[in-house]
């Protein structure tokens, strides 16, 4: 009933602008129209994809002043997450013209987050002079009606609150299904197919010797990087690239590499022994909040589930392998920190990578007692990791070395301020243009010199025409070539204005900053204070060669291209 009533309004209104103005019903200008559909994975089976669209389609085509241009649908994706591709790739179709308007079924389907939703709704949407209806809750942002009613948010309220029910539902029901053991599997693991029928996981005849060899070598005392090496030269896919391969999987991006990350993750899965582990994770349908791990305690462990693919004890003796290790890491950390309470690398957080551009980590060495030797500190690259055999990234650089670069940079930009600002206040003291700013300043008023001369040029050319001295031909032409020229100047006064602005500015950055390091001590020495005075960052690259970028680099560049009479 509701889209007869408001078709029957919008053809009685263009009825009379047609009477009014002479145009036909049809010469009324059509918006370009998208259809967004919308079905959440909260939702029960009730509607369809189809019949959305099928509402959509019959309002638009009955609409005199909509025209369906693109339709767009994100099937299974909760509405209180915009992040939809969808209706991502619409709301850029929007801002770049394409699209004027928006059709949905009902508010729901645009979103189910009170702020997000009354944020498009409100603001966005009218900046970029966008339309949006909402069909069955009567809802048009053109009716200033609408744009007023208290409806529209309460609506959107509503709409969240739902989401958050159904979402406390759906957990609540995975639970219990996860506590009854009828909890169904949903993917494979690598090593492993799911037997739909019984869902219960299968042996993969392909991927369950990889998984046995992998055990094999760590049992051995095979490092993470080795066997990410020996399994990249014999061509062995990783589990995502198999699930690409042999699963249907679409989504083909990612690294096809096997690293020691990706094995680290795979062998400590419980599902190898035989056992089945379920809520290992909780993820939350709410606004699309990402998974978080969830404490051993609290798993539901099926223990004998399946058939296992490696004993308990070796996969036993491989978890207390890493423990072991991570347990000495732990205890060499606090013991560095009880020897050298005081003590901490002087560039940590400074040193970046120039082929990567991430930050280098630190390296603590120590002699037999256990004793810091900051001489042999070292900054490796992040990125520095084993793939194919390849080493990807490799910077190295080594403190000592940075310590006596950084400190000798430092000192010179020290001398070199130092006379900077003598010369500048020796300059500074000329009445002429020997100060640079002196200099600028003429530079402006010379410019609006010449802009005023010519605007005295033109009172004289009309003067002239209307004495009968020159002719209408004439002053057109004098006039079309003084006003350009008096534009021109007005464009060059304004940089000029702005150069000297820049300028004078320029000098009180400076001056402050000598101030600064005439408080300085003559015997200096490298401290992280004397570095976040004075470096922004420093670039290290795998030949040893270090670039240092100052917080002052603007500062000096500027005064010394001033006193130079240079540009700025």
């Amino acid at each position: 009933m509701m889209a007869r009533t408001s078709r029957r309004d919008r053809v009685k209104a263009a009825e009379e602008v047609s009477l009014s103005t002479g145009l036909a019903t049809s010469d009324i200008p059509r918006l370009a129209t998208a259809a967004y559909v919308r079905l959440s994975v909260e939702e029960e089976q009730g509607e369809s994809i189809s019949s959305q669209l099928e509402l959509l389609r019959e309002y638009i085509s009955k609409s005199d002043d909509l025209e369906l241009a693109e339709v767009y649908v994100d099937n299974g994706y909760t509405g209180t997450n915009f992040d939809r591709p969808d209706f991502s790739r619409m709301m850029s179709d929007i801002q770049c013209g394409i699209i004027q308007c928006i059709v949905v079924k009902d508010l729901s389907r645009f979103g189910r987050n009170l702020l997000e939703t009354g944020y498009y709704i409100e603001t966005l949407l009218p900046r970029l002079n966008a339309r949006l209806i909402a069909v069955n809750d009567n809802f048009d942002s053109n009716r200033p009606e609408d744009q007023a009613s208290i409806s529209v948010p309460v609506k959107n309220m509503v709409n969240e609150l739902y989401a958050k029910d159904i979402s406390r539902k759906i957990c609540a029901s995975n639970e219990a299904r996860r506590k009854s053991g009828n909890f169904t599997i949903g993917h494979s693991v690598y090593g492993y197919t799911v037997d739909r029928k019984n869902n219960r996981y299968v042996v993969n005849p392909e991927t369950a010797p990889v998984i046995q060899l992998i055990f094999h070598w760590l049992a051995a005392g095979t490092s993470f990087a080795v066997i990410a090496s020996r399994l990249n030269s014999l061509g062995i896919v990783t589990p995502y690239e198999y699930k690409c391969l042999n699963e249907n999987w679409t989504n083909t991006a990612g690294d096809h590499d096997w690293t020691a990350r990706s094995i680290n993750t795979l062998v400590m899965k419980d599902i190898y022994t035989g056992d089945r582990c379920i809520g290992t994770r909780q993820s939350a349908a709410y606004k699309g909040q990402s998974e978080t791990w969830m404490p051993r305690e609290a798993w539901t462990i099926y223990e004998n589930d399946h058939e296992p693919l490696v004993t308990r004890e070796d996969f036993d003796k491989v978890q207390n392998r890493f423990i072991a290790r991570r347990n000495r890491r732990h205890e060499v950390s606090e013991h560095l920190r009880v020897i050298n309470p005081n003590v901490e690398p002087l560039f940590a957080g400074r040193v970046y990578c120039c082929k990567c551009g991430r930050g280098l980590d630190y390296r603590l060495p120590r002699n037999e007692d256990g004793v810091f030797k900051r001489e042999s500190i070292d900054y490796v690259c992040k990125g520095k990791n084993y793939s194919g055999g390849k080493v990807i990234c490799s910077t190295r650089v080594r403190e000592d070395q940075l310590m006596i670069t950084v400190l000798d940079s430092i000192k010179l930009i020290i001398s070199v301020t130092l006379e900077q600002e003598k010369l500048l206040k020796k300059l500074k003291r000329f009445a002429d243009d020997r100060n640079p700013v002196n200099k600028l300043r003429g530079r402006v008023d010379n410019l609006v010199r010449n802009k005023e001369m010519y605007s005295e040029k033109l009172s004289r050319l009309y003067e002239d025409l209307s004495f009968g001295v020159i002719d209408q031909d004439v002053y057109a032409g004098l006039r079309e070539k003084y006003q350009s020229e008096r534009a021109c100047l007005e464009i060059k006064i304004s940089a000029a204005k702005e150069e000297l602005a820049d300028a004078e500015k320029g000098i009180r950055d400076f001056e402050e900053f000598a101030g600064e390091i005439s408080q300085l001590p003559e015997d200096l020495s490298l401290t992280p204070a004397l570095l976040d005075q004075f470096v922004e960052k420093i670039v290290a690259d795998e030949d040893d060669r270090i670039e240092i970028i100052f917080k002052c680099d603007d500062v000096l560049k500027q005064v010394a291209a001033m006193t130079e009479g240079g540009k700025l």
